[in-house]
């Protein structure tokens, strides 16, 4: 099983980074990261993952607006992709709208820190194994 996670440099700390290619190898999983600052970046690592198991996406403030990205996501129906967001987007009152990517996603993580993705590594990996058994 693999994850690939994909967001913006500045999203992802070295420690979470460590942290999580730990928990992924605990898990018996492996990941991979791809980090991309533009929203053309993003999408061309979204399109490149079609047929890996899951995807975890924090694609920032691009969230609240790409219908590019949600194209993307859109594209790769098959693999499940978790959207996580830092913050707790409704409450941060800094974005002032929805995500567009969220109704395309299998699931949203929002709120945790850093520590939403170890989240989403963890559901991601559950479910996979529920699909298996």
């Amino acid at each position: 099983m693999k994850i690939i996670i994909i967001s913006q440099p500045a999203l992802i700390t070295p420690e979470t980074k460590d942290s999580l290619k730990k928990q992924a190898e605990e898990l018996g999983t492996d990941c991979e990261f791809i980090l991309e600052n533009s929203e053309g970046g993003l999408i061309t690592a979204i399109q490149r993952v079609s047929g890996t198991d899951s995807v975890i996406l924090n694609a920032g403030d691009f969230a609240s607006y790409s219908i590019a990205i949600r194209d993307a996501i859109s594209s790769i129906e098959k693999t499940p992709v978790v959207e996580v967001h830092l913050s707790n987007t409704p409450a941060d009152g800094t974005t002032g709208r929805a995500s567009v990517l969220s109704a395309v996603c299998d699931g949203v993580i929002s709120g945790f820190g850093q520590y939403g993705y170890a989240i989403a590594l963890q559901a991601l990996t559950y479910e996979k194994r529920k699909r298996i058994v």
